[in-house]
């Protein structure tokens, strides 16, 4: 049987480590991931591409924010370190980069969305049938159904 194929809603502690859970597991299939909350200034303001395990984390909260125009590879960038680098799981010891609107996880490409409605999230495009919602934001049955617009089978 094929694996299932799974979006995940919040890339924050609870879907990275969702995320890290899933890679263990043959048959999931994590295939897109959106995070609507992560602002690309958060971890990518000074961070150089690709980001090297001697890079310093440059932001700190209370020192000022840098504004940065909505660049979806500053945004995966931002992920691609919080995944690596990890304060709360550890440090992931696969290989993680980011090519365009993709994450790479030890070779395997999944799209990157950054969507505040979960009903704007084209999760048909990956093919995505269940969708972990793991924001704390859409945590009622009525909030989670938002995603079955974007095309996800269970939510």
């Amino acid at each position: 049987m094929a694996p299932v194929k799974v979006g995940i809603n919040g890339f924050g502690r609870i879907g990275r480590i969702v995320f890290r859970n899933a890679l263990s597991l043959p048959d999931i299939d994590v295939v897109a991931i959106n995070d609507p909350f992560i602002r690309p200034e958060y971890a990518v303001s000074l961070l150089p591409n690709p980001i090297k395990p001697s890079d310093e984390f440059p932001w700190r909260p209370g020192h000022g924010r840098t504004t940065i125009t909505g660049s979806v590879n500053m945004l995966i960038n931002t992920q691609v370190y919080m995944l690596k680098y990890d304060s709360a799981h550890g440090n992931f010891e696969g290989e993680v980069k980011h090519e365009g609107n993709n994450l790479i996880v030890n070779g395997k490409h999944i799209r990157m969305y950054q969507e505040r409605d979960p009903g704007s999230i084209p999760w048909k495009d990956t093919s995505a049938y269940y969708v972990v919602e793991s924001t704390g934001v859409f945590t009622t049955v009525e909030k989670a159904k938002a995603h079955l617009k974007g095309g996800a089978k269970k939510a």
